[in-house]
């Protein structure tokens, strides 16, 4: 049996629910904004809170994406959205932007902190700094081998988290710029165009020279538990519910067994999404060509609309206590309590009568009571105390179950949300914090640098064009024409 927890991406509202339909224990989704998938469906804010209700039923958690880099200007925007997940509910946040983690970390203290696989954390001592300041989770960058894996799990004393299933980018995770140099779309602010998927030419040999093939490690699930890593994690949210329905079915299955993957599986792995094989190169330290797809960078992907999505239930259901009494002369009364001890009642709103013809029996009570359908209940047990010759409509018996299921639900969610206490500015709490900043600045123009000097600013940036104008030791010459570039987007 394996510990991991088993993660899936959630690019839409049905998507998550074959997620969770399937068996992930947790998903990540992000928000209409600050997330690093815009193209993706996404979640509205509405979307997004019964997104949270959805999965905290079925026991599954809900990570939020925040994780781009932002700009000064768009804080009142992430503190409004930050405040709208909190109160959702959400059981974590990942992030990229370390001020962003700070600011977070600033106006909700008890939300955790994720760090993006765009941190490019690949050691140990990264991940303990990223501890230090408040992360509870790293998730480690994809090129990392099991050895380095298995050191920064088992010493660096926080959660890891890795890739296991899915796309895998040409660049350090988190340091390409290429979308951005050529077109100005840039991956750290989510609009990342894929350069790395088009056709070459170099040296006269043609291709897809920089496509990697998607990462594959369901058959080294027994080495990842035993390196200690907490969460495994599949890439997609740009994909279909069939995609996670099927890649999360595989997984969830050997995750809970110790067999060995059959050949159907790794080929059900690969007609659901292939782009020329799989590799799981870095992970074993086999880098090379053969990592690389440079005939066939896209799928034959089965058009989602033809595909006939997985209706697998592997999550757990909850077990349900049932609670009748049916007097003549009161009202019907239904008391539910789950395993975990939640509670809610049913009273009706007329007292019953006496029955002419028929007469109530606990086989026919419990047929009614056990229909739970779609809800997230099982029926373990149920106790009737009831009168012989009471008549209980059959209507009144759905009309019962519906209701107490429906207020048990509302209130196991309830358990879950937060009441959001704005005391004051997150901003104004750090700057009273007596911290010594130092500010830099990176300047275009001659006016630029002579405006900048006569601040306190500690560090210049100015490219090579103005290097006879500058004097002093806060200024760094960058190389020519680097501003024009970066003007593009480099974010």
């Amino acid at each position: 049996m394996n510990n991991c927890e088993l993660l899936a991406p959630a690019g839409s509202p049905e998507a998550l629910k074959t997620a969770a339909e399937c068996g992930a224990d947790a998903v990540y989704l992000g928000g209409n904004a600050f997330n690093a998938r815009a193209s993706a469906n996404n979640f509205s804010d509405s979307e997004l809170a019964e997104a949270v209700d959805f999965c905290h039923l079925r026991k599954v958690k809900v990570y939020v994406t925040v994780n781009i880099l932002i700009g000064d200007k768009e804080f009142d925007e992430l503190k409004e959205f930050i405040t709208k997940i909190y109160e959702a509910g959400v059981d974590a946040v990942i992030v990229q932007d370390i001020g962003v983690a700070m600011y977070i970390k600033s106006i909700a203290p008890d939300l955790r902190l994720h760090a993006s696989t765009q941190m490019t954390v690949y050691d140990v001592e990264g991940a303990k700094f990223l501890k230090s300041i408040g992360f509870e989770r790293v998730v480690l960058a994809r090129e990392l081998s099991l050895n380095k894996i298995r050191e920064i799990s088992t010493k660096a004393d926080i959660e890891t988290e890795i890739f296991v299933h899915g796309a895998m980018c040409v660049c350090y995770s988190g340091q390409c710029l290429m979308s951005s140099m050529i077109g100005g779309r840039s991956g750290n602010r989510g609009k990342c165009a894929q350069p790395c998927r088009l056709l070459y030419n170099v040296n006269e040999k043609n291709g897809f020279l920089m496509s990697l093939k998607d990462m594959c490690l369901i058959k080294h699930l027994d080495e990842i538990n035993k390196a200690g890593v907490t969460s495994l994690k599949i890439e997609g949210r740009m994909k279909g519910p069939d995609y996670v329905g099927t890649v999360v079915s595989v997984y969830r299955k050997y995750l809970d067994s110790e067999s060995k993957v059959s050949d159907t599986d790794y080929k059900a792995l690969e007609r659901i999404f292939f782009r020329g094989g799989f590799s799981d190169g870095y992970f074993t330290e086999k880098k090379g060509t053969d990592m690389f797809c440079y005939d066939k960078p896209d799928n034959p992907y089965l058009k989602q609309q033809q595909q006939t999505s997985i209706k697998t239930s592997n999550y757990k259901k909850t077990k349900l206590f049932l609670y009748l009494q049916a007097h003549i002369g009161e009202k019907l009364c239904l008391d539910a309590v789950d395993e975990f001890g939640n509670t809610a009642h049913y009273s009706s709103d007329y007292v019953l009568e006496p029955a002419n013809n028929t007469t109530a029996s606990s086989e026919k009570i419990k047929d009614k009571l056990n229909k739970l359908g779609d809800t997230i209940f099982e029926l373990e047990n149920l106790e009737c105390n009831f009168d012989n010759n009471v008549y209980i409509a059959v209507s009144l018996l759905n009309e019962a179950r519906r209701t107490v299921t429906k207020a048990l639900e509302e209130n196991i969610s309830k358990m879950y949300k937060r009441v959001y206490a704005d005391e004051n500015s997150a901003l104004e709490n750090i700057n009273n914090q007596n911290q010594d900043f130092e500010f830099s600045v990176l300047v275009n123009t001659k006016e630029q640098l002579t405006a900048i000097r006569k601040t306190d600013c500690h560090r210049i940036y100015v490219p090579l064009e103005l290097s006879e104008c500058c004097t002093g030791d806060e200024i760094i010459v960058l190389p020519r024409n680097y501003c024009k570039r970066q003007s593009i987007g480099r974010m």
